[in-house]
C-alpha cells in the first residue's frame, strides 16, 4: 500500500479530474461531517483529487475504523471469512450508486461494478474499495496526459527519436500499458512470455538472442544451459546459462520454476527471471568498457498496482545519466529494475581474475578453494573485490558481533577470528565472566601457553584492537584488518607481506 500511495502521488500530476464531490456520500450517510474532515486531510498529500485518490482516502478512513491501521500492509484481512448478508449487499450497492453520483465512477465503471456486486464478487466494502483503487489507478496511469508526459521525457533523454515520438502520439489511442511505449524507444524491446513455447528449449535461447540484438556488441554463440536445484528455496530451481561473446565465456544463474502449470498463478512467474538473466550481458558490456547497461522494465498488474505482471516485461539500454533521470520519473508508471552491475567499468572480468590469482599466490586461498571461488562467482554479478569475500567464509568474517544463537556473541566473534586466522590465532577455553557493572564485559581465554583477558567498557568497546595488541605482544606473524566499502565490511587476517601486496587493492585499516 505504501508503494501505491507513492504511485498515485505521481499519477495525479496533470490529471484532469471531474468535479468530485462528497455530497452524495453525506446524503446517503455513508460518511459524516467528521469523516469528511479526515478525508480532506488524507487528500492533502496529493496535488489533486482524482477518482483513485478519493477511493484511497475512503479506504484508509474505513480501514482504520475496522482495524486501527490506515495502511493495508499493516494488517491482513481475509475477506472470505467475513459474513455476507443481504444488508451487506445493499450497502455495496449503495456505495456503488453514491460513488457514481459523486463523479468518482463513470457510468461504464458503475455498471461494471454493479454486475460484480450482483454476482457476489465482494464480501465487504473494503474489498470493493481495493478493486476500485487498482482499476482507477491503472486507468489514470494510461491516461493520455500521463502517457504524453512520459513520452516527452523519453524524447528529452534521446530514447525516443523525433519521428518515433510522432509515431507514438499518432498511436496513443491504442496503448493499453505504459510498457507499450518501449516499442517506440531506441535500444529497447518488449517481451510477451505467452508468445513463447512452454519448455525452456523452445524459448530461453530465443529470449537471449532478442535481448542481445539490442546492441551489436552483445552478439553471442555457444549458448547452453543447465537446470539445478535452488541453493536456498526447497522446491525452486535455477538455470545456469553460458554463452560466448567475442571469444569470452560468460555465465549467469537465474531463478526458474518448472512446475508453474500446477497452478494458474504460476503460469508466467518463474518462466524467466527477467532481472537476473540480464547480468550475463551487463558483464560483457562492462568488459567492453561500455557506458550503457541493460535494465529490466516490469509492467504493473492491471488488477493490482502493487504487483508485477509477470507475463510482460521490457528491456532497455541506458547510460548513467538516462538511468538516473528516468528512474526518478518512471516510478509510478512501471518498475525500472536494477541490473546488478554498476556503471563503473574498472572492476571487470580481467581484474576479478587477477585478484583471485593474487589471493592464491599469497597463500590466502588454496588451489581447491580458488577453484571453488571461481565456480561460485562466475555466475554472480560482482561490483567490487569486496563482493568476492561473500564467498570466502574460511578467509573472512563479518565485523559485527551478531553470530546467530550463540550464548555469547563475543565468544562467537573470537571463535570466528580463530577460524579465519589460518592457525595464527588459536584461543582455547573462551569464557565470558559476569561483571558487577552490567556495562562492562570481561572475556578470558588461553592461547600460546598464556592466560589472556580483555575488558570491554562503554569507553573502550572495540574488541579487535585489543586482540591485535595481544598478537603483537606474542610475536604473531600478522594481525586482523578491517576491509570493505560503504556497503559491506569484513575482517581479514594478513601477514606483513600479504598486507603490503594487498594494500593497493583493499581499503585496509
Amino acid at each position: 500500500m505504501k508503494k501505491l500511495i507513492q504511485l498515485l502521488s505521481f499519477l495525479v500530476f496533470g490529471y484532469a479530474s471531474a468535479q468530485i464531490t462528497f455530497t452524495p456520500l453525506l446524503e446517503a450517510q455513508l460518511i459524516n461531517e467528521k469523516d469528511k474532515i479526515q478525508l480532506h486531510q488524507i487528500l492533502q498529500q496529493f496535488e489533486k483529487t482524482t477518482p483513485a485518490t478519493m477511493v484511497l482516502a475512503l479506504q484508509q478512513l474505513h480501514q482504520k475504523k475496522l482495524t486501527g491501521f490506515t495502511d493495508s500492509s499493516d494488517t491482513n484481512i481475509n475477506y472470505s471469512t467475513f459474513p455476507y448478508t443481504t444488508e451487506d449487499k445493499k450497502q455495496l450497492l449503495l456505495w456503488n450508486q453514491q460513488l457514481w453520483k459523486s463523479k468518482v465512477l463513470d457510468t461504464a465503471m458503475y455498471n461494471e461494478q454493479l454486475t460484480k456486486i450482483n454476482n457476489d464478487r465482494y464480501r465487504h466494502y473494503l474489498e470493493y474499495f481495493q478493486h476500485l483503487l487498482n482499476t482507477l489507478g491503472y486507468r489514470e496511469l494510461i491516461s493520455k496526459p500521463r502517457l504524453k508526459q512520459f513520452a516527452l521525457q523519453l524524447k528529452n533523454l534521446k530514447l525516443l527519436t523525433p519521428s518515433k515520438h510522432a509515431d507514438f502520439l499518432r498511436s496513443i489511442h491504442t496503448v493499453k500499458s505504459p510498457l507499450d511505449l518501449l516499442k517506440f524507444c531506441s535500444n529497447a524491446a518488449v517481451f510477451d512470455l505467452a508468445a513463447y513455447p512452454k519448455h525452456l528449449t523452445g524459448y530461453l535461447e530465443k529470449i537471449h538472442h532478442k535481448t542481445a540484438a539490442l546492441l551489436p556488441s552483445l552478439a553471442f554463440e555457444n549458448f547452453d544451459y543447465q537446470i539445478k536445484p535452488h541453493e536456498v528455496i526447497d522446491d525452486g530451481q535455477e538455470i545456469y546459462c553460458s554463452l560466448t561473446i567475442d571469444g569470452t565465456p560468460y555465465h549467469q544463474k537465474s531463478f526458474y520454476l518448472s512446475h508453474r502449470e500446477l497452478d494458474n498463478s504460476y503460469e508466467y512467474f518463474g518462466k524467466v527471471d527477467h532481472l537476473t538473466y540480464l547480468a550475463i550481458f551487463n558483464k560483457a558490456l562492462r568488459d567492453q568498457g561500455s557506458a550503457v547497461r541493460l535494465f529490466s522494465v516490469s509492467s504493473l498488474n492491471e488488477t493490482d498496482l502493487n504487483t508485477i505482471d509477470h507475463r510482460y516485461y521490457g528491456v532497455i539500454a541506458l547510460n548513467k545519466k538516462q538511468y538516473e533521470q528516468l528512474n526518478n520519473f518512471m516510478y509510478g508508471r512501471f518498475w525500472l529494475l536494477s541490473h546488478s552491475i554498476g556503471f563503473d567499468n574498472q572492476f571487470n572480468s580481467r581484474v576479478l581474475q587477477e585478484f583471485q590469482e593474487k589471493l592464491l599466490r599469497l597463500n590466502l586461498l588454496s588451489a581447491t578453494s580458488a577453484k571453488a571461488l571461481k565456480q561460485q562467482t562466475q555466475c554472480n554479478p560482482l561490483n567490487s573485490v569486496y563482493d568476492l569475500f561473500t564467498y570466502t567464509p574460511e578467509l573472512t568474517c563479518p565485523t559485527e558481533y551478531n553470530f546467530g544463537d550463540y550464548d555469547s556473541p563475543l565468544k562467537a566473534f573470537i571463535t570466528a577470528l580463530k577460524k579465519i586466522s589460518r592457525g595464527a590465532f588459536t584461543p582455547e577455553k573462551i569464557q565470558l565472566i559476569a561483571q558487577p557493572n552490567p556495562r562492562e564485559q570481561l572475556i578470558v581465554f588461553q592461547w600460546n601457553n598464556e592466560h589472556h583477558s580483555i575488558k570491554l567498557t562503554s569507553d573502550k568497546p572495540d574488541l579487535l584492537p585489543q586482540i591485535n595488541t595481544i598478537l603483537q605482544r606474542t610475536g604473531s606473524r600478522g594481525k586482523f584488518y578491517q576491509i570493505g566499502n560503504f556497503d559491506q565490511q569484513w575482517l581479514l587476517f594478513l601477514t606483513d607481506i600479504q598486507y603490503q601486496e594487498l594494500q593497493q587493492d583493499l581499503n585496509l585499516h
